[in-house]
């Protein structure tokens, strides 16, 4: 599929905005993204977010010394196996 401006255009998605004005003008893309202060805006998000959940880290810590952890080999087996074939 080409990527045009027209296929892009009729979302309000600021990022879809500004690939769109990329896609018609690449030199002004830079500035485009720039100006929307949607990367900004992402890092900020990103900044505010917890690296790791520790309530659920808590939880599991708790499980696992009262060994009330119930796991299923299988299940656990299988989830491995998905992961690593993606």
């Amino acid at each position: 599929m080409k990527i045009s401006a027209e296929n892009l255009i009729h979302t309000t998605s600021p990022i879809n905005q500004v690939i769109a004005s990329a896609v018609e003008s690449p030199g002004q893309a830079a500035v485009s993204v720039a100006e929307t202060g949607l990367v900004s805006q992402t890092q900020q998000a990103l900044k505010a977010m917890p690296e790791v959940d520790l309530a659920r880290v808590s939880e599991m810590k708790a499980a696992l010394e009262n060994g009330t952890l119930s796991l299923d080999g299988n299940v656990l087996a299988k989830a491995m196996m998905d992961y690593y074939r993606r």
